[in-house]
């Protein structure tokens, strides 16, 4: 054993030239590849020259583009959410949208990608993955890329597409002329998202007036200021003297009917409120004034006496609030 140790000597220290020269080669042939690549990566231009294609806009003029369209964007949605009963993140929303765009056009793109998270973060009703590629936008040493340019086109048009399904939801709770006009608003939206998400298609580029000029929109004139509503179920204009009074004489055939169901006992307190209850489902429904009508006649005619054999004395009081509430709404 000991006669041939020299030999396993020997041996091993071959395997271990033979690994160093092979190692020594691979290295040697991995650092001239990676100068080839950094000589590669230095000849590519940077990202924003992808704009020099014929019929493509500066960088310059795509930032002022959508950020007159994004003010204008951001400014309905406050109108929208000072109108809508459940939808007070639009504003916030809103808010983030619209410093957006005054960044742009002020040419200080470097804060716009915060603006915009802080909109996705805000909004329940915009999901943040609409935001994404807006905000993949900015996230470059250069701003808009145009490899980007797809990834923000689908962000427009996936916030058009998830407001127009939430616009029901906003106008639950609104009546007349002012859900008509929240409504208008909300098309108005949706539209000019769409409208903006062209800005990224080739040939599709076009420059709107700076919304800023007098607070200037098109087609839609002058925005209106939103004034708070004194009703605890919303906000809009102050009320006529039609709504007070239909107001005042609500809530005194309630206080009446309180009266009647404490003194009859029984269950005509919990009926009393199950009734409200099912008044105030109507009320934030998509449409509140019939609804209120279908519950208000099925209540009449599940609440008649004659339907009530077993407690006709519990059940009268309510079965006349309720008819009384009916001839109100004629």
């Amino acid at each position: 054993m000991d006669a041939r140790r020299p030999d396993r000597l020997r041996l091993s220290l071959r395997h271990a030239l033979l690994v160093t020269a092979c190692s020594g080669m691979f290295l040697l042939r991995l650092l001239d590849d990676c100068k080839a690549q950094n000589l590669r990566w230095a000849r590519r231009p940077p990202l924003h020259l992808a704009f020099a294609a014929p019929g493509t806009p500066s960088p310059e003029d795509l930032m002022k583009a959508l950020g007159c369209e994004l003010w204008v964007i951001g400014d309905e949605l406050l109108t929208v959410s000072a109108r809508a009963v459940n939808r007070r993140d639009l504003g916030m929303t809103g808010i983030s949208i619209r410093n957006a765009g005054d960044l742009l056009l002020e040419n200080s793109w470097e804060d716009v990608m915060g603006e915009l998270e802080s909109a996705a973060a805000s909004s329940e009703a915009l999901p943040c993955f609409c935001f994404e590629g807006l905000v993949n936008l900015f996230a470059y040493e250069e701003p808009v890329p145009s490899i980007e340019w797809l990834p923000a086109r689908n962000s427009l048009l996936s916030m058009s597409e998830e407001l127009k399904k939430k616009g029901p939801d906003v106008l639950r709770g609104l009546e007349g002329a002012y859900r008509s006009e929240t409504a208008a608003s909300i098309i108005f939206v949706v539209e000019r998202l769409s409208k903006a998400s062209k800005l990224f298609l080739r040939g599709g580029f076009y420059m709107p007036v700076d919304p800023r000029d007098a607070k200037f929109r098109e087609g839609r004139g002058k925005p209106r200021d939103p004034e708070p509503r004194p009703f605890p179920w919303g906000r809009g204009p102050p009320p006529t003297v039609a709504e007070d009074r239909m107001r005042e004489r609500l809530e005194q055939l309630r206080f009446e009917a309180e009266q009647s169901a404490m003194a009859v006992g029984g269950r005509a307190p919990a009926l009393l409120q199950e009734v409200e209850g099912e008044l105030q489902q109507a009320r934030v429904s998509a449409s509140p004034e019939e609804a209120r009508r279908a519950t208000l006649r099925r209540l009449v005619r599940n609440l008649h006496p004659d339907r009530n054999p077993d407690n006709p004395a519990e059940v009268t009081p309510i079965f006349q609030y309720v008819q009384q509430l009916r001839s109100e709404e004629k």
